[in-house]
């Protein structure tokens, strides 16, 4: 009974997010607004290496989401169906292939409903397609990876925020590139000595940060999946992807 809750609870967030943004009013907005938020960079990346210029792109993957909540779909990425990540994707197929022969713009700004979303900044955007090279990769792939970096993102803001409020944000940012496989820069004595720790108790602080951040990933593809299995199974997946 533990689990089966255990298991209630961990599907519930971004799913229970998703069903809110059917609704008309403030609250289904303000929902909507947060799904954009978080997931505009990969329906942005599908679109730009389909071919789009940026502001194209851009308008698009607004038109995508506002589109989604006035037609009420958003409820067809059901967790007894799936993932999220697949559901979306397709979502930003078939809306591709249908604005191919009408004008997005005008037709938000004509008989429907504006929905005022924020689809992040240029520089942002760019920087989801500068990590491989155009000729190198599919719409679909460039949606994969762009999936990634944001749970990475995702994950990485959580547990900065977590640090933060445990007073530990300096050190948190000396280590912080860690756990992306960078290299350091500086040995971790010198960290220590930087923020009067020891040697013994950053390397400790780096094995807990890994670890940490290991469950943030999860909890991220959690609300994105039907159960903490499957967020297992979408952190492999998602990951030798990129290899």
């Amino acid at each position: 009974m533990a689990g089966r809750s255990s298991q209630a609870r961990f599907a519930a967030t971004r799913w229970s997010l998703v069903r809110r943004a059917r609704g008309d009013d403030e609250q289904g907005q303000k929902a909507l607004s947060e799904l954009c938020s978080m997931y505009w960079p990969p329906v942005y990346a599908f679109f730009r290496r389909d071919g789009m210029a940026d502001a194209d792109a851009r308008d698009l993957t607004q038109g995508l989401f506002a589109e989604l909540l006035e037609r009420g779909d958003v409820a067809g990425g059901d967790p007894e169906v799936g993932r999220f990540r697949s559901y979306l994707l397709a979502c930003a197929r078939h809306y591709r292939s249908n604005a191919r022969d009408r004008e997005r713009a005008q037709k938000r700004g004509g008989d429907r409903t504006h929905v005022p979303i924020a689809v992040g900044n240029p520089e942002d955007a760019d920087s989801l397609l500068a990590v491989e090279p155009a000729d190198q990769s599919t719409p679909e792939q460039a949606y994969l990876r762009a999936w990634v970096r944001q749970t990475v993102e995702l994950a990485l803001a959580a547990l900065a925020s977590e640090e933060h409020a445990k007073g530990r944000s300096e050190q948190f940012d000396l280590l912080r590139d860690t756990l992306e496989g960078q290299e350091l820069g500086r040995s971790y004595a010198a960290i220590a000595a930087q923020i009067g720790s020891t040697e013994a108790a950053i390397k400790v602080a780096v094995h807990r940060l890994r670890r940490r951040f290991r469950t943030a990933l999860l909890s991220q593809l959690g609300a994105t999946v039907d159960d903490a299995a499957e967020a297992e199974t979408e952190l492999r997946e998602l990951f030798a992807a990129l290899e």
